[in-house]
């Protein structure tokens, strides 16, 4: 699932989407930095061989298909898409170089909490009940 501008959105869906179109043999959806949206959709697309399509077609197509907020930001065309031995799509290595150049940590996380201050930095002291007193 990526989460973009606070939508939930399944790649499935707009993979879909994608597959509708004549031109299109394979293709991966996956999500990529965007520092106003905290993620945005990138296509991987793999065509048929003698077809032919530009990006604008491919996601003038899926505005068709699929809602707004779904729709692709940008897409990169290969020969073959990564698969391991049981042919999994390798959407991990579709997405690394995007996701190396930026500073951040976790995909999908944009909020770094800041250290704490000296006067924070220790415990709190916990607070011990009363004692009963017996008279």
């Amino acid at each position: 699932m990526i989460v973009s501008s606070g939508e939930n959105i399944y790649p499935r869906v707009v993979e879909e989407a994608l597959f509708k179109h004549p031109s299109i043999a394979d293709a991966a959806v996956i999500g990529v930095p965007d520092q106003q949206r905290g993620a945005a959709i990138k296509a991987v697309v793999q065509l048929h061989v003698d077809a032919s399509a530009t990006e604008a077609e491919l996601i003038g197509h899926c505005r068709g298909e699929i809602g707004g907020f779904e729709l692709l930001k940008s897409m990169d065309f290969i020969d073959t898409l990564p698969r391991n031995a049981s042919g999994k799509t390798l959407k991990r290595e579709l997405r690394e170089p995007d996701w190396e150049s930026q500073a951040r940590g976790r995909p999908g996380r944009s909020f770094r909490p800041t250290p704490l201050t000296s006067e924070y930095s220790s415990p709190p002291t916990p607070v011990l009940p009363r004692q009963c007193r017996s008279s």
